[in-house]
Parts: C-alpha cells; structure tokens; sequence
C-alpha cells in the first residue's frame, strides 16, 4: 500500500471549489429526461460564470423529483453525463454496518 496521491485544491475567497460536481436531472418520461439533459447542457455551457455548486444545490434541494434520472458530472472540462435509470430498476439491498461480528460466508447465507 502507498500514500493516495496528493490533490490540489483551489480555493477563492476561503470557498473550497471541487473539481467535479453531481448534477442530478429527472423527468416524468424518458423523452422529458432528454429534454432536461439538453436544456441543463446548454445552460451551463453558456453561463461558464456560474458555480457548479450552486447549480447542483438548486438542482438538488428545489427540483421535484420524477420516476426516470440521470446525473451529470460539471468539471472545467464542461458537462458529462454519468448514470441514468428509472425507478424501481434494479434490486434493493439493505446492509447494517458495525452490528456484530462478521463471519466467513455469511453473505452467501451459509450458516
């Protein structure tokens, strides 16, 4: 094992900026999802004066939120989209850390 590299951070009027931000979009169909994807790509890319921050924020504390997602991530680079799905995709899976000891195979159910 080695030490993680170093990372830089920049940091303006004592805000701490990250260099990649979670942009998370929802619509009611897969078609209203597209539609807010282009709307927030072309927002940012013509606005290169707001902070990634604050949009993600508003995205994610005012905006309903719908049955089908996605989340792009906002870097200096522009915007790239990361994951999308709809909900109730997938398997729910539940874990409870820290509540007793582990034993070997216990995930698999063996007893």
């Amino acid at each position: 094992m080695e030490q993680a590299p170093t990372v830089e951070v920049e940091v303006s009027d004592g805000r701490v900026e990250p260099g990649v931000v979670p942009l998370v979009v929802s619509g009611r169909t897969p078609e209203a999802l597209n539609g807010q994807l282009e709307q927030l790509r072309s927002f940012m890319a013509q606005s290169p004066e707001l902070s990634p921050v604050d949009v993600g924020f508003s995205l994610a504390s005012g905006r309903s939120v719908f049955g089908h997602r996605a989340v792009l991530l906002a870097s200096a680079e522009g915007v790239a989209e990361v994951a999308r799905g709809a909900v109730g995709e997938g398997v729910l899976a539940v874990l409870f850390s820290g509540q007793g000891s582990q034993r070997l195979g216990m995930g698999r159910g063996a007893v």
